[in-house]
């Protein structure tokens, strides 16, 4: 349903659509986000996380994973439980034949899918220090609340892999996203190790499915970079990613850049950065989106001068050129 005209008058004529991500198709109902009464604004610092998943709301409660397959989740965005693990019985045989003495699951992101009613989670599978074999697969759930007696994953298999002899990228770092007109995609790649398949990458996705359609497959950046996502805004589609060195603590070199297109497939123009190391944040890098009654929040991780990685949140911004700014 399309409020075309952003009215609050009783007997406003609606319109019907198919759906496709846009904040005039995002409805609250007696000023609550999805029903739950909670809007989250801010998070905790003690959140440890690394190459964090978007935060999600599902109804009320939020909920992101990390790299290992561990998360948290809150109900009242003051309370964070630990989420269950992703796969508490290990990786599932496919996978573990596909990449064999791999390091775990890597940088999973989560998408609600309204075309299948299922929340859509991808994880990378991959060797640390060897870009010989990596995977993307698919679980997917009726809910993303770990105290639903409906949470439950299934796996759906390998969206793509990458060998020695197929592929041209490292399948890594998966961000599942819709365009303006509901079509799915996903973006991933990276330059990581010493392999020279360095590309970031966009694939088409079957939207009641999830895996792969068509074998298309669009380089939309190159270099030593990875944890890709994109967001549109406004007529442009913000592509994001990280450079510089992920894992060293207080010495990480991360930051997230930006550049932008007028269609998902690129050419992506006008690279910035996003946000860089600061203070006593340091390597910010894997950002996620969430939209919260019309504001813009993004997460990441970051790591203190002490200690290992945890979850950042903060209010993203649109200037008036377009381009989005992190308030930092």
């Amino acid at each position: 349903l399309d409020d075309p005209g952003s009215a609050t008058a009783a007997g406003t004529q609606l319109d019907l659509w198919a759906c496709n991500g846009g904040k005039n198709q995002s409805w609250t109902f007696g000023g609550s986000t999805g029903g739950g009464g909670t809007t989250l604004t801010s998070v905790p610092g003690y959140l440890g996380t690394h190459d964090p998943s978007r935060v999600i709301d599902d109804n009320g409660t939020y909920v992101f994973w990390g790299t290992g397959g561990g998360g948290w989740y809150s109900k009242n965005g003051k309370t964070w439980p630990s989420a269950p693990n992703l796969f508490p019985n290990g990786l599932p045989s496919e996978v573990q034949r596909a990449v064999p003495n791999n390091s775990g699951l890597w940088a999973p992101d989560v998408i609600y899918n309204p075309n299948s009613g299922l929340y859509d989670l991808y994880y990378a599978v991959a060797v640390w220090g060897n870009s010989n074999y990596s995977l993307v697969g698919l679980i997917t759930s009726p809910t993303v609340d770990p105290t639903s007696s409906a949470y439950h994953w299934t796996d759906r298999g390998i969206v793509i892999e990458h060998t020695p002899t197929y592929g041209q990228f490292s399948a890594i770092d998966p961000a599942p996203f819709f365009d303006a007109q509901g079509n799915m995609w996903m973006s991933f790649g990276s330059g990581y190790g010493s392999y020279p398949n360095t590309s970031l990458n966009i694939i088409s996705l079957n939207k009641s499915t999830g895996l792969r359609s068509g074998t298309s497959d669009y380089v939309v950046g190159s270099g030593h970079a990875e944890a890709t996502y994109v967001q549109y805004h406004n007529g442009y589609y913000y592509l994001f990613w990280n450079t510089g060195g992920c894992c060293s603590g207080a010495s990480s070199t991360y930051e997230i850049h930006v550049a932008r297109s007028t269609t998902v497939t690129g050419p992506y123009s006008a690279a910035q950065i996003f946000i860089a190391s600061s203070s006593n944040q340091h390597g910010p890098g894997q950002i996620g989106i969430l939209d919260q009654n019309g504001t813009d929040y993004y997460s990441y991780h970051y790591y203190p001068n002490s200690g290992g990685s945890v979850l950042g949140y903060h209010v993203l911004t649109w200037a008036s050129s377009g381009w989005p700014e992190s308030g930092q």
